[in-house]
């Protein structure tokens, strides 16, 4: 049987010199090892680094923007008025809770509430009208002053309730606010109950 070519000497070695056999790839090896070159290389030493390879007992510390911080609430504990055939911006002054993520301003009558962050957010709103004898009466939640959904009916001699929301991807700097329309032929008040029945919540989701 035939010998085949370049067979190893017995004392052979893996040194790529004559006499031996080539040298082993960096798989087989640690000869000329990449270590901590890239994220892509075979070998890692631990550490902080950005191409190095986290402790099994590490940790990530939090963005408090996903665990504090993400939700808003605004309230009025007194009457608004709300004139005849007139979209009245609706006022919540008072707060129960703030966040970075929103700035409230003020605009005509009420308030505006500006968005710090892109993202999905989830609005609900709770208003409420006094009696009134005729007409209609709603409500409408407004990004930059377009209407993205609104309730209403017809008042029927009774308080009126109204509860909106929607949960929806906005814009960095949105502003949102809430209009009250009624017309019922004299100017009502709203039947705030010291807030109870007209408050505000934004809450940030997720990008």
């Amino acid at each position: 049987m035939a010998l085949e070519t370049n067979v190893a000497l017995l004392n052979h070695d893996h040194a790529g010199i004559t006499g031996g056999t080539s040298r082993l790839l960096q798989i087989n090896t640690h000869q000329s090892a990449d270590t901590d070159s890239a994220t892509s290389a075979l070998h890692h030493t631990l550490g902080s680094g950005a191409t190095q390879a986290a402790q099994g007992t590490h940790t990530h510390t939090a963005d408090s923007r996903l665990t504090t911080g993400v939700s808003a609430r605004y309230y009025n504990g007194a009457d608004q008025s709300i004139p005849n055939v007139s979209n009245v911006i609706v006022a919540y002054p008072s707060s129960v809770r703030t966040s970075s993520l929103v700035t409230q301003q003020t605009q005509g009558a009420g308030n505006a509430f500006r968005l710090n962050r892109a993202g999905i957010w989830t609005i609900q709103a709770t208003v409420r009208f006094n009696p009134a004898g005729g007409g209609e009466s709603y409500c409408a939640m407004q990004s930059n002053n377009a209407v993205i959904t609104a309730d209403g009916g017809p008042f029927a001699g009774i308080t009126r309730t109204i509860n909106i929301s929607t949960t929806d991807y906005f814009n960095l700097n949105d502003v949102v606010t809430l209009a009250m329309y009624q017309s019922s032929g004299v100017t009502i008040l709203t039947a705030s109950s010291g807030g109870t029945w007209m408050n505000l919540n934004l809450t940030w989701l997720h990008d």
